[in-house]
């Protein structure tokens, strides 16, 4: 697992593919998020500049660490695409308290 400290401003990556192995745009791309404090958010490529196709079948979001108060510190995400090819994938990174804070 990934290990970010807070303030990190940090990349999640998807990358899509049809049943033959090749790369493909999804219809549309949706990022969750859920925070150590189970605050969730939703980004979806189109709405919010956030997420950014890096080339075919690649897309990014750039997201701050803004958290890390709680005792798990995990921060869980979901990428969902539809449309060709579509799927789902769960990831999750660990964020380290700061001691100064």
């Amino acid at each position: 697992m990934n290990v970010y400290d807070t303030d990190d401003l940090v990349e999640l990556r998807a990358t899509f593919k049809d049943k033959n192995g090749n790369l493909v745009d999804p219809s549309s791309v949706k990022f969750k998020i859920k925070k150590p404090s189970g605050t969730k958010v939703t980004y979806i490529y189109g709405t919010d500049a956030a997420v950014q196709r890096e080339s075919l079948g690649v897309y990014l979001l750039n997201i701050m660490i803004d958290e890390a108060h709680t005792d798990t510190r995990i921060w869980n995400w979901r990428v969902i695409a539809t449309g060709v090819g579509a799927g789902a994938e769960n990831a999750k990174f660990q964020v380290r308290k700061s001691e100064v804070e």
